[in-house]
């Protein structure tokens, strides 16, 4: 993946379930790890990406662990 920045977040990884996408982030300014996860339908994956940091739900690292257990 390019290295993109949007909005101090530098884009990691992302992770798609149909119409749902998990985001992973850096954050450029604290170094912090960010996932967010959302619904998006948009006409381009960067669009997506940008739509679920912009709109969806911030998760924790805490959150991630246990989606995975």
């Amino acid at each position: 993946m390019e290295e993109v920045i949007y909005k101090n977040q530098k884009i990691l990884n992302n992770w798609w379930f149909t119409y749902c996408g998990i985001v992973k982030t850096r954050d450029v300014v604290t170094g912090k790890i960010n996932f967010y996860i959302g619904a998006s339908n948009c006409e381009t994956e960067w669009e997506d990406i940008e739509y679920i940091i912009d709109l969806g739900t911030k998760l924790t690292k805490e959150q991630i662990k246990e989606i995975l257990k």
